[in-house]
């Protein structure tokens, strides 16, 4: 990937950490707590097993939580209206 693939992989995850962070902090708590905790725990598991193993199929599940991630900062935006 080079570093700039490396570089852009890192800012990615660091975004994702930060938005699934978001939640606990201490203006922004809501009743979803335990669900955004739950998140925020597959989020950590799988990316250090990823991080451990760097199998293909391991990456799957990291791909997987970005992109929860990247919902919930959609829906933190809009006011967590659902649009469907």
């Amino acid at each position: 990937m080079g570093l700039f693939g490396g570089g852009l992989l890192a800012g990615l995850f660091a975004l994702a950490t930060v938005t699934l962070l978001r939640p606990f902090l201490p203006d922004r708590q809501e009743a979803n707590w335990s669900a955004d905790a739950l998140v925020l725990a597959l989020f950590t598991a799988i990316l250090v097993a990823d991080q451990i193993y760097g199998n293909y199929f391991m990456s799957a599940g990291t791909w997987l939580m970005l992109g929860i991630a990247a919902s919930m900062r959609v829906n933190n935006k809009h006011g967590g209206q659902s649009r469907g």
